[in-house]
């Protein structure tokens, strides 16, 4: 009998009790938005960023978040997905182009088509990041390093570089522009991507990281 009561005051207890939902841990703040959307709704700046946001923007529209000591810039057109990982923050570009500036303490990873590309070493990282299709992609690493891994391959993209990235080319695609990179162990080729270079970076141009990071201009 003494069983029965203490079951049924303990349904009684549950029953009364509140709902506590968890919610998705904080990752950053927008610190720049016109045009953008999270899902359905529209983004304004001063919003929270939560582990697992969807932004995505119009054709001229633009986005800007702070992601502790990074910060992400996506120009028009443009799809990610932004995810905590165990490594740091993991950017999960779908579609448009994306701009990172990373301290040298900060971990991102930018995943794009199957590929990751991770800031490495000690230096301020500035890079952008463009999907030409499903299996192409322009990077531009104009500060730091960024560290390519597809399929177990990867290299190491140095500061001052302009690379197409192709993913699983087909067999006899030309290699003559391919880019001089370290080389690798005897024995081993590339095989599940090619990277050409594009252009020698010179940086009298203007670049849209420099606009998007460096300009006294921008708030």
């Amino acid at each position: 009998m003494n069983r029965a009561l203490v079951a049924l005051l303990l349904s009684a207890m549950l029953v009364g009790a509140p709902v506590v939902w968890a919610q998705p841990a904080a990752m950053g703040v927008v610190i720049l938005a016109a045009g953008a959307q999270l899902g359905s709704g529209r983004v304004s700046t001063g919003a929270t960023v939560f582990d697992g946001d969807q932004f995505q923007t119009n054709v001229d529209g633009v986005l800007r978040l702070r992601i502790g000591t990074a910060q992400v810039h996506l120009g028009g057109g443009s799809v990610v997905t932004l995810r905590r990982a165990e490594y740091g923050t993991q950017a999960i570009l779908l579609g448009g182009t994306m701009s990172v500036s990373a301290a040298p303490a900060a971990a991102v990873s930018i995943a794009v088509n199957g590929a990751a590309l991770r800031t490495v070493g000690d230096r301020l990282t500035l890079a952008q990041v463009s999907i030409l299709g499903p299996k192409e992609f322009y990077v531009v690493v104009r500060r730091g390093a960024l560290e390519f891994s597809y399929n177990g391959e990867s290299e190491v993209i140095p500061e001052g570089s302009m690379y197409r990235a192709v993913l699983d080319p087909p067999h006899g695609l030309p290699s003559a522009d391919q880019a001089p990179l370290p080389a690798r162990p005897a024995g081993r080729s590339r095989t599940r991507y090619k990277l050409y270079i594009l252009i020698p970076i010179a940086w009298a141009t203007e670049w849209a990281v420099h606009e998007v990071f460096e300009s006294p201009n921008r708030p």
